[in-house]
């Protein structure tokens, strides 16, 4: 018993050295299995304190039980730690077989069984536990030498632990058994340092391999300097980029390598480095044999375990092309930068048409600040829903299709001024939208108002043309029917004549004469219309004018309809009376027309200005002076198409026999002759306003017709040429004359007439020359017939009035104008005046 004492302190000394070193490994290491094996040599130790409890004090089944569990947990620890030492996971039944061993023991030693039956259970999971914990040292160790011999230290340590229940009762054996337990204990430990140690040496050695693997592949350029600025250690890049090889150089520094300046920066960021205690970024120029390049070196120190600095670490990448890179980038972004700012017109950057970016320009035209944009929904720019969808569909339909859209709408400004403006758009990524879209934004108002503007005098003076024409037209049949007119009226005043009062073909006769004097009234119209027909003018105050034109209305129009006229007084206009009436009458019977549930007809005059504004019938100029009269009533309006044809000889809307359609033409041709102008504007529902315009100006004295005494005898005895180049005209005035005594020779034509003149004109008293023939017209063939006689006395004829077309024969000198078709009375009054009249 006295070798047993000490041999069991020694193996509890020993176990609890083995934990206390394993403690220790696992704070520097952080192994797990170290942890684990630690806590399995506490617990081996608390065997012996059980062991020792047993020797020297009483042998209790508690300690029996603790003795025995103690070394089954330990040897369950172990086991796992194995597990761990080889990078796996303790399978369960090896918990499962310890709790059995334990549960056993446990069981046992309450039951006061003999040592070989309480020991035998713990100690056979005791060893096979170190055999197999001896087998994964082997595998995990590498199969080196020491993972070998510390394998087969545990497996023989197993195999003791196998004979512990058979050996244990021998007392000679006892304190060797335990000293070889502690021997085997030490010699376990000593070995798993060694395998460990032997581990992380290959562990290291390979990650120094790999680490310098890795930086000498690395493109960026690696160093380290001690404190003193020595190069410690350079990569393959320093070695390429600075012509240093690395097996030299060690002990030189910057100012070895590189120029003064540079070496000097170099070391001033080292130092800073340094100064910081941690990592630093700088960018730093590097001299090359293709120039200077930049790169950009993250710098740190190096610890030693001590936690103090022993040198500088440093990575340089060379930036110099992502730096010209970025100077061409910024340059770029500059100028863009610029020509956004500068750019006559509208730029901004949109994604899903929240707008991110907008320039000064694009502020201008919208009224808004670019504070006020940014971040908004692009709809702030748009006066509807509908046009903003419209453009979002339309712009990325054809963005899809092309690439690029362009749409013209409407952008409503801060103000609430609507402009209109032409909108292109582009993305930046060309296959993501997402991306952002920049669009430009042109104001366009001014030029859509022009091409308004444009499209509004074409269409003045597309009308004016068509008015003109059909001036012409109307000018032409009215005067070829006035000839036609004036054979009917001068037979059928021939046959009247002789025809007895109160017979039944005087009254047929009479009735074909008034048709045909209405006919004339008509043409009368037509000319009018085309301008030309006589004006006769005279002073006459606005305020009478209109109220004169008022009486009549309030004598014919219903009594739910109201009149009221408003003049400004003193206004007097020069113009022929019965023909600007007969104007004004023409549109207060349409107005009466356009109100027949009632109304109220409003007559206005007032003086105006016009800067010169074009006229929207006849597209000329409107300027100076003018008396407005405008007649306004509450009707039921004209619809546009209608408005359009208005004027048009004809065009009515009434129906059979309630119009002839020559009321606002006659209206028109009278205020143009007057050198006025007039305009309608008008809605359905809303009611018509016409306005009409005539200059102020001073009477034309020249023009003022002066009554002219009627001669009392209508017959005589002269010889008198008549000239027509229609053979009936000629027969009937031939008929006329005869019949009044006179002695009349014909001719067709001018020449004709000239040849007849050159042979009789000493007996010719008096030419009626009719003005419009082909060939030679009335005044050439009067030009003619003066050279032969200065003095010949003559009087024109025309289907047209004497200021229509007759102005040019009456300066050279024709005496007297009658009007086509004549009254028999007419043509002899004007016959018998000229011949009359002093030489």
């Amino acid at each position: 018993m006295e070798w047993i004492t000490p041999s069991v302190i020694a193996t509890l000394a020993s176990s609890l050295l083995l934990a206390a070193v394993f403690f220790f490994l696992h704070s520097q290491y952080k192994e797990n299995f170290m942890r684990t094996w630690a806590w399995s040599w506490v617990l081996y130790s608390t065997r012996f304190v059980f062991t020792l409890a047993m020797l020297h004090a009483n042998k209790s089944a508690a300690f029996a039980a603790g003795e025995q569990l103690a070394g089954v947990v330990s040897s369950l620890l172990l086991i796992w730690g194995a597990y761990q030492f080889n990078h796996k996971q303790l399978p369960l039944v090896w918990t499962a077989c310890a709790a059995a061993a334990g549960a056993w023991a446990v069981a046992v030693s309450f039951s006061l069984s003999p040592t070989l039956v309480l020991s035998l259970p713990p100690f056979m999971f005791q060893g096979v536990a170190y055999i197999c914990t001896g087998t994964l040292v082997i595998k995990g160790g590498g199969r080196t030498s020491g993972a070998r011999l510390t394998g087969w230290l545990f497996i023989v340590w197993g195999a003791h632990k196998l004979d512990y229940p058979f050996m244990r009762s021998l007392e000679w054996f006892a304190p060797w058994g335990f000293l070889l337990s502690a021997v085997l204990a030490v010699a376990v430990a000593m070995g798993v340092l060694i395998i460990y140690f032997q581990r992380v040496s290959r562990f290291l050695e390979q990650s120094e391999k790999t680490l310098r693997s890795i930086m000498d592949n690395a493109t960026a350029v690696i160093f380290i300097k001690d404190l003193d600025g020595r190069y410690m250690f350079i990569n393959e890049a320093f070695e390429q980029n600075h012509g240093v090889s690395k097996n030299n150089v060690r002990d030189l520094t910057d100012h070895d390598i590189f120029p003064p300046h540079v070496a000097d920066a170099f070391q001033a960021n080292d130092f800073e480095v340094l100064r910081w205690g941690g990592p630093m970024e700088f960018e730093e120029t590097v001299p090359h044999e293709d120039g200077v390049r930049t790169v950009i070196s993250v710098k740190f120190p190096l610890f030693d375990v001590q936690g103090q600095p022993y040198a500088v670490c440093g990575m340089s990448t060379d930036i110099t092309g992502r730096k010209q890179a970025e100077d061409a980038l910024r340059e770029s972004e500059n100028k863009m930068r610029s020509i956004f700012r500068a750019a006559p017109i509208g730029i901004g950057v949109t994604a899903n048409r929240v707008l991110l970016d907008v320039n000064e320009t694009l502020c201008a035209i919208t009224g808004y600040s670019a504070g006020e944009l940014v971040g908004q929904s692009a709809r702030i720019l748009y006066p509807s829903d509908e046009d903003f969808e419209f453009v979002g569909r339309e712009k990325y339909r054809q963005i899809a299709e092309k690439g690029t859209g362009t749409v013209e709408t409407r952008f409503v400004r801060k103000d609430g001024r609507m402009i209109d403006v032409l909108l292109s758009s582009t993305p930046i990524v060309p296959d993501d939208l997402s991306a952002g879209v920049t669009f430009t934004a042109l104001d366009i108002t001014d030029r859509k108002r022009a091409e308004r503007d444009k499209d509004a005098l074409q269409q003045q003076l597309l009308q004016s043309q068509k008015m003109d024409a059909i001036g012409h037209l109307a000018g032409g049949v009215a005067h070829d029917f006035n000839n036609m007119l004036g054979v009917i009226i001068g037979y059928t005043q021939l046959a009247l004549a002789d025809m007895p009062a109160g017979s039944e073909a005087r009254d047929d006769l009479e009735q074909v004469l008034d048709a045909a004097m209405r006919s004339k009234d008509l043409t009368m119209k037509l000319l009018t219309f085309a301008r030309k027909e006589r004006i006769k003018t005279a002073r006459v105050s606005a305020d009478a004018l209109i109220g004169g034109v008022a009486a009549i209305l309030q004598r014919s129009l219903l009594k739910n309809v109201t009149v009221t006229t408003r003049a400004e007084p003193g206004i007097e206009v020069a113009v022929d009376e019965n023909q600007i009436r007969q104007a004004l009458m023409n549109v207060c019977v349409n107005a009466r027309d356009a109100m027949p549930g009632g109304g109220e007809l409003i007559l206005e005059a007032r003086a105006v200005s016009e800067p010169g504004r074009a006229c929207p019938v006849c597209a000329q100029a409107i300027q100076g002076d003018y008396c407005l009269i405008r007649i306004r009533d509450t009707g039921i309006g004209i619809p546009p198409e209608i408005l359009a044809r208005v004027y048009d000889p004809f065009f009515t809307t009434k129906g059979a026999g309630q119009g002839t359609g020559l009321g606002l033409s006659t209206t028109l041709g009278i205020v143009q002759n007057h050198g006025g102008h007039i305009s309608i504007s008008s809605e359905p529902g809303s009611g018509t306003v016409v306005d009409i315009l005539l200059p102020l100006r001073e009477l034309d004295t020249e023009r003022e017709e002066k009554p002219e005494a009627e001669p009392q005898a209508l017959s005589g005895s002269e010889t008198i040429l008549v000239v027509d180049d229609e053979q009936a005209m000629c027969a009937v005035a031939a008929r006329i004359l005869s019949d009044m005594g006179y002695t009349p020779i014909t001719a067709t034509s001018g020449p004709g007439a000239v040849e007849i003149f050159s042979r009789q004109w000493r007996d010719i008293d008096l030419v009626i020359l009719d003005i419009i023939m082909p060939g030679m017209d009335g005044p050439q063939t009067l030009a003619e017939l003066k050279k032969i006689n200065p003095a010949v006395k003559a009087v024109a004829a025309s289907g047209y009035s004497q200021n229509g077309q007759a102005s040019d024969i009456m300066d050279l000198g024709a005496a007297a104008f009658i009007q086509k078709p004549f009254l028999i009375r007419d043509l002899c009054q004007a016959v018998r005046r000229v011949l009359d009249a002093p030489a």
